[in-house]
């Protein structure tokens, strides 16, 4: 017999009120799912870039040291993204949410469309779709100062070291 089939005996055997305390302290109290939660530092080994740490579902808080992210970033889930302050964080491109349920939440963070750093046009620098919620603290800023509402980055980092990763692949 395993051990399992054992532990299961032995819950079978308990008065109700144990099998009941056994359930909640298992697996009826969400404490599974919390200890998935986590803080993601960008950049770090497992976390380069924002994008990589959106990537991982686990990571339900981001933490941006002080620097520049020149990426164009889509949320399609619930998380925060947390800056050092508008002065020191910034992320070079779009941050486009989108969901039914999606909630996000920005802090201490500048978005900013009109740095030559990522590839790509874009009407809104912060952008949210559909039934997606978007909070802010205090400190956030967006910038978007392109002509006529659209920025447009032809070419971007790469261009003049040869490579083509960060290109735009389509001409305004």
């Amino acid at each position: 017999m395993s051990q399992f089939e054992l532990q299961l005996l032995t819950m079978r055997a308990m008065p109700v009120g144990r099998c009941l305390f056994f359930f909640l302290l298992v697996g009826g109290t969400g404490l599974v799912e919390s200890a998935r939660a986590a803080t993601c530092d960008v950049p770090s080994v497992s976390y380069p870039t924002v994008g990589a740490a959106l990537r991982d579902g686990n990571c339900t808080t981001i933490t941006l040291a002080s620097g520049v992210y020149p990426e164009n970033v889509t949320v399609e889930r619930d998380v925060q993204i947390q800056g050092m302050s508008s002065v020191e964080t910034a992320l070079e491109g779009y941050l486009a949410v989108s969901g039914g349920t999606t909630d996000v939440t920005i802090r201490a963070l500048t978005i900013d469309g009109t740095a030559t750093g990522v590839a790509g046009c874009w009407r809104e620098v912060l952008s949210v779709v559909g039934e997606a919620e978007v909070t802010t603290g205090p400190d956030v800023r967006v910038l978007q100062t392109a002509s006529g509402g659209t920025a447009c980055r032809l070419f971007a980092d790469g261009f003049e070291s040869g490579g083509s990763l960060a290109w735009s692949t389509g001409v305004p």
